[in-house]
C-alpha cells in the first residue's frame, strides 16, 4: 500500500509540475498588448484568463486570433491533465490488463487529439493573410 501511496503521489506531483509548466511556457509572450501600429489600425488592448493582456483587432481575424489564443490555454491544460489520468490508470491497473489496455488507448487519444490541435493551428495560421497568432 505504502508503494502505491508513494508512486500515485509521484504522479501527481510530476503532473501538476508539467500543467504549471505548460501554463508558464504558454504565457510568456502569447498574449501581448496592442503595438502603436496596432493601435493606429483601431485594434484595442483586452485583458484575458486572470490578467494576461491581449490585442484585439476585431473582425473575423480579430475573433479567430481571440478564441485560438484562449484555446491554446485549455487544451494545453486539458492535454497535461489527460496525460497524467493516463498514467494514474497505468499505475494502478495492478495487473488487470482491461484497465491497461484503457490506459495505452486514452494516453493514445490525448496525444492524437494535441497533434490535431497543433496542425490547426498551424494550418490557420498557414492559411490566413498574416497568420492569426
Amino acid at each position: 500500500m505504502r508503494k502505491f501511496l508513494a508512486r500515485a503521489l509521484a504522479v501527481v506531483m510530476i503532473g501538476g509540475v508539467s500543467c504549471f509548466g505548460v501554463v508558464s511556457v504558454l504565457g510568456q509572450g502569447a498574449l501581448a498588448a496592442c503595438s502603436d501600429d496596432q493601435i493606429e489600425k483601431g485594434c484595442a488592448t483586452t485583458v484575458l484568463l486572470g490578467g494576461s493582456s491581449g490585442c484585439f483587432c476585431g473582425g473575423t481575424e480579430g475573433i479567430l486570433a481571440l478564441v485560438l489564443k484562449i484555446l491554446i490555454y485549455l487544451i494545453a491544460v486539458l492535454g497535461a491533465f489527460g496525460i497524467v489520468y493516463s498514467g494514474f490508470l497505468y499505475l494502478t491497473a495492478g495487473g488487470n490488463e482491461q484497465q491497461v489496455i484503457k490506459a495505452k488507448n486514452r494516453l493514445f487519444q490525448v496525444i492524437i487529439g494535441l497533434i490535431a490541435y497543433g496542425l490547426m493551428v498551424a494550418f490557420l495560421n498557414w492559411i490566413v493573410p498574416g497568420g492569426v497568432l
